[in-house]
């Protein structure tokens, strides 16, 4: 039996032996082996990643391109309305150094192009609703709206223009309506500059 435990043992010490020789042989290999395969796998996440903040990012340029177009076209069009608005008034008025024909030929015009910029100015926060804030768009729609409202009253004021009864208009609700489409304008443009500041920061 001693003879039998003794063989065991060195059986068992020789298997030992040569496991333990053959892991020194691989140990470099089964390094490279999982060295590698953790390498691929964390190149593998980091190629995902990348790919996934450069197609979010890529998302937010467009939509940033986007809302920056609408701010240049939406400053235009009020940078010419807010004079625009004024003229409906001044021609309104009186004037001795102009005949009344030239006087409402002027202000139709005027008129006219209030009306197209309107709807410039509808269709344009409609288009680019999804790519501005719903405070700029609630700012932008009230303009919409006073330009609306007052769209029949500016139109009536140049009817009374034409017919020559220009002492039957009302200066005082010309200058008001006038003033009230000015406050909200202004307003738009401060909550786009607000919104253009936060952007640059």
């Amino acid at each position: 039996m001693d003879e039998f435990l003794k063989n065991l043992i060195l059986v068992f010490s020789g298997s030992v032996a040569a496991l333990v020789g053959v892991f020194t042989i691989f140990k470099d290999l089964i390094i490279k082996y999982l060295e590698g395969s953790i390498e691929s796998t964390f190149n593998k996440k980091l190629e995902k990643y990348r790919n996934s903040l450069y197609r979010s990012t890529k998302a937010y340029e467009i939509i940033l391109n986007r809302e920056l177009k609408y701010y240049e076209q939406l400053d235009i069009h009020l940078a010419e309305l807010i004079p625009l608005v004024q003229d409906l008034v001044y021609y309104l008025k009186p004037n001795k150094y102009k005949n009344q024909i030239e006087q409402f030929e002027a202000y139709k015009k005027i008129f006219l192009r209030y009306t197209d910029l309107l709807l410039m100015l509808k269709n344009e926060s409609l288009i680019f609703r999804a790519y501005t804030t719903e405070e700029i768009f609630q700012e932008v729609t009230s303009v919409v709206i006073q330009m609306q409202d007052d769209m029949h009253f500016w139109g009536e004021q140049g009817f009374l223009l034409n017919d020559k009864k220009s002492l039957e208009i009302d200066f005082e609700k010309c200058e008001f309506q006038r003033d009230t489409l000015l406050i909200l304008i202004a307003s738009v443009q401060t909550r786009v500059f607000n919104r253009l500041k936060y952007l640059s920061e």
